[in-house]
């Protein structure tokens, strides 16, 4: 085989004359190029090289190198890749069938000074990640090029981790070396995505597949309750596997937002689950009824904060700490053990229920120890939606008698949010709501 001529071609790229060969390389048009041709000895080492079956980069890259003219500077990595895809048969050729040496011009990657296109070049700090550049000969200064990450990074690995991960997008801009503006871009661009799926109703869609499953629903608040900024998210989810099965915003926790939430999962073929687990809210669970005749079960940690709320933190007198250790000990027991120890608890402080004093004020009689007896009654109007889960341990092998599941998600979800700050409201929403699908791994 005849190999083709080589003609030198005379082009003009970045205000800089320079030679290239036709059939040995493409030019590459973000490198600033300077040639430098290589001389008898480098290719006499190239053709041993050849005649040898070695590499050149392992045997002869220190001869190789010394061999070159003075003041030429390659990166070697892109030289011998390119080499080894794109010239060694040309070599070979050019080498032995044809019995001739040709020069061979190669591009330098080196940077050069744009004001009097020389490479003598020295390094002068870094601004903004960005390397700066001082020309020895004529003094000007210059900054290098940022390098684009678009083929690195997806969109959606870095709004990963910024969410998940709580990377800023200083600490962003820096690990993939962009600008800050760069990445707001791009973040905005999923920001859109996910309150485009965020913003509605939101269903598992494998919802029809939890045959055997206890529905949990709880709504937590962001921002000061009872602020015009508050908003909630309703949620519902598998308490055996802790998948979501829906979420929704809403503004403020209403039945009619429950009874929306619930017509849709069933709709969507949500199967009858065994119970409900929910946090005591009244009209929660003729809501859950309408839609699904089974028991609910009000969960046993909501209640103790209850007990809590009426009985203080620290009481001082011994009925109120003994009331407030049967409400702690709720979880290790049946229903039967319960009642019998709030009927031993009244027996022997049955003079703290009725011991009553008269109000100077309105002149009427009023009990001393009001709050013993709301939280005593709260307990026994309870009892019977306290110990449903018992009743399901055959079939589901597991007692979830409290909502902790969800609240566990919620507590890793709002640091996280809370962390980016200046958020608009409509996108504290998405990252919310993301995180929370996220973390489930229900998608």
């Amino acid at each position: 085989m005849k190999h083709r001529s080589i003609d030198r071609l005379k082009v003009k790229y970045n205000s800089l004359e320079i030679y290239r060969k036709t059939g040995f390389f493409k030019m590459k048009k973000h490198f600033t190029a300077n040639i430098f041709p290589l001389t008898t000895y480098s290719m006499a080492l190239i053709r041993s090289a050849i005649l040898k079956e070695q590499n050149i980069l392992t045997t002869n890259k220190k001869k190789f190198l010394h061999s070159l003219n003075r003041g030429s500077s390659i990166m070697l990595v892109h030289f011998y890749s390119w080499l080894n895809r794109h010239l060694w048969g040309v070599f070979y050729q050019s080498l032995w069938h044809n019995k001739a040496v040709y020069p061979l011009y190669f591009v330098s990657m080196t940077k050069i000074c744009p004001k009097c296109k020389v490479s003598h070049l020295r390094k002068n700090g870094i601004d903004r990640w960005v390397q700066k550049y001082r020309c020895m000969e004529c003094g000007h200064m210059f900054r290098g090029k940022i390098r684009s990450c678009k083929s690195d990074v997806k969109n959606e690995e870095l709004f990963h981790k910024y969410s998940v991960r709580k990377q800023t997008l200083a600490e962003l801009s820096k690990d993939n070396k962009v600008s800050i503006r760069t990445i707001h871009r791009r973040l905005t661009i999923e920001f859109k995505k996910e309150i485009e799926r965020n913003m509605k109703l939101r269903l598992n869609p494998n919802l029809s597949k939890y045959s055997s499953s206890v529905l949990i629903l709880d709504a937590t608040f962001f921002w000061k309750k009872g602020s015009l900024t508050q908003w909630w998210i309703l949620v519902a989810q598998d308490g055996i596997t802790g998948d979501i099965l829906a979420s929704k915003h809403i503004f403020q926790e209403t039945l009619e937002d429950y009874r929306i939430l619930l017509r849709t999962m069933k709709q969507e073929w949500y199967p009858k689950p065994h119970f409900a687990v929910i946090d005591g809210r009244n009209g929660v669970e003729w809501v859950i009824r309408d839609f699904y005749d089974i028991p609910v079960q009000i969960c046993q940690s909501h209640k103790i904060a209850t007990i809590d709320r009426y009985l203080l933190k620290h009481p001082r007198i011994e009925s109120y700490r003994e009331l407030k250790r049967i409400a702690h000990d709720m979880t290790r027991t049946d229903k039967v053990t319960f009642i019998w120890w709030l009927e031993k608890f009244k027996k022997q402080y049955i003079k703290d229920f009725e011991i009553r004093e008269l109000d100077t004020k309105t002149l009427r009689y009023r009990y001393v120890h009001p709050r013993l007896l709301h939280a005593y009654k709260s307990l026994l109007r309870d009892i019977d939606r306290l110990f449903v889960s018992i009743s399901f341990i055959d079939i589901i092998e597991k007692n979830i008698n409290t909502s902790n599941r969800i609240e566990c998600e919620f507590s890793h979800m709002k640091p996280k949010v809370k962390l980016h700050r200046w958020l608009s409201k409509e996108r504290r929403l998405s990252l919310a709501l993301s995180l929370l699908w996220r973390d489930s791994k229900s998608e």
